[in-house]
């Protein structure tokens, strides 16, 4: 197994992390160590295992922020949706411990999303992650409201 340095051409390292874009072609051996940290983001429109098919069929970029020791600490997988007039970086998972040290690791994903010509990056979470993104740059922009069918609340 092979993984890549971001794609920027340079180790993306902080404290005691370093990020790591993982190719498509290493996901079958990089899952077993990242899939813990993707199901806790699973939801009812995706599940972990439809995160893998996206990103074995190289629709979706996996990340991987690895400590000195070089275990696994975080996994993070986003992909290009594509508008008619720009593209977007959206994150769709993100999982793992020690917020503080890998929210650093924002910057490098959001260069090789420059380099594939997004204008933006989308980061979809619950509220706390405005708390967390605010001081990198990001802001609140809307709110996701969804009506679920199989839900009986709002039918009166």
């Amino acid at each position: 197994m092979s993984m890549s340095p971001t794609s920027t051409g340079t180790e993306a390292n902080f404290e005691d992390y370093k990020l790591w874009y993982v190719n498509a072609s290493d996901i079958p051996a990089v899952w077993p160590q990242v899939v813990d940290l993707i199901a806790k983001t699973d939801d009812p429109e995706t599940h972990h295992s439809d995160v893998y098919q996206e990103l074995a069929q190289g629709n979706w970029v996996l990340w991987i922020a690895t400590d000195s020791d070089g275990v696994i600490k975080v996994a993070c997988t986003v992909h290009i949706v594509f508008y008619p007039k720009t593209k977007v970086c959206r994150v769709e998972t993100i999982g793992g411990e020690g917020m503080d040290h890998w929210l650093k690791f924002l910057h490098p994903i959001e260069e090789w999303a420059k380099l594939n010509e997004c204008t933006a990056m989308d980061v979809w979470g619950r509220k706390g992650w405005e708390r967390a993104l605010r001081s990198h740059g990001y802001s609140f922009e809307a709110t996701l409201l969804r009506k679920r069918f199989d839900d009986k609340q709002g039918d009166e």
